[in-house]
């Protein structure tokens, strides 16, 4: 698990050590595989016993394992950001008088208002709930990390990237306001107005279609997405809002079965965000 993630304690280790993780790694691997190759033509010997759902419940334990060790890791990793966040605080404001934290305090919230906002102007609306004609139900951390789950199934690429091995998964704040969520890249967390524009799901949807967007540090998904006929010379800004609108389209609509998006769009989706390889193979070519 920590070469996969490739967690500060594996990039930062001597080369030696780096190798005996590497070598330990393989020989789970080839040992997993080994295992299923041996259990795997019993199959059809234990289904006609009766036995075939005890059979894949043994199976299933090995992938749910490795879950929790994921879990662990990351929580081991998280432990240490908050840690090294925490000693890089408190020698920012060693010696500082309380009035200038307070003005620190002061900008940090200035700071998550104007994202905020910046969800409001997106869902073209005034970002004080002072100001709406009618309510949508307040959204709740439950429902977000319910679509969270979801979407990132639908996504398998969307916390892999070089952003989430060296700063861990965004944190979630709910916000007083109205529209939908947004990616606060400044202090990598999603921000969510406590009302919707429309509903949680897509208030999450258009979060994460931000994150994915200024996630790609390598350019990766920017290129691609702008070599597609349609989007060939649109600025940097345009690409993300058509982007942002496709990505949601994606996970609402077209992974519930409904043919929403044009072909060349559903191809790359297919290819950059479900994983495929088939269909995205012609992406960009005329």
């Amino acid at each position: 698990m920590e070469v996969d993630q490739r967690v500060q304690r594996f990039r930062f280790a001597e080369d030696a050590a780096q190798i005996r993780m590497r070598e330990s790694k393989a020989l789970y691997d080839r040992t997993r595989q080994h295992l299923i190759d041996l259990l795997e033509p019993l199959r059809d010997g234990l289904g006609a016993m009766g036995f075939l759902g005890e059979f894949d419940q043994f199976l299933a334990l090995t992938p749910e394992i490795e879950e929790v060790a994921h879990l662990l890791v990351h929580c081991r990793e998280e432990a240490r950001r908050l840690k090294d966040k925490r000693d890089r605080l408190a020698e920012k404001y060693k010696g500082k008088s309380d009035a200038e934290r307070r003005l620190e305090l002061q900008d940090n919230f200035k700071r998550k208002r104007m994202f905020v906002e910046m969800g409001a102007r997106r869902s073209r609306l005034h970002p004080s709930a002072l100001y709406a004609d009618s309510f949508t139900p307040p959204i709740t951390f439950s429902e977000i990390s319910r679509h969270l789950a979801t979407f990132s199934s639908l996504d398998p690429g969307l916390f892999s990237s070089r952003r989430f091995r060296v700063h861990g998964y965004p944190r979630i704040g709910i916000m007083p306001g109205r529209g939908n969520g947004v990616y606060d890249w400044e202090d990598h967390a999603l921000l969510f107005p406590l009302f919707p524009a429309s509903t949680p799901e897509r208030s999450v949807a258009q979060a994460l279609g931000l994150l994915r967007w200024d996630a790609d540090d390598d350019r990766d998904l920017k290129d691609t997405y702008g070599a597609l006929k349609d989007n060939r010379g649109k600025s940097i800004v345009g690409l993300q809002e058509d982007f942002c609108k496709e990505y949601l389209v994606w996970l609402t609509k077209e992974a519930k079965g409904y043919r929403v998006l044009p072909k060349e769009s559903y191809n790359w989706f297919h290819w950059k965000i479900a994983g495929g390889s088939e269909l995205g193979a012609d992406v960009g070519k005329k």
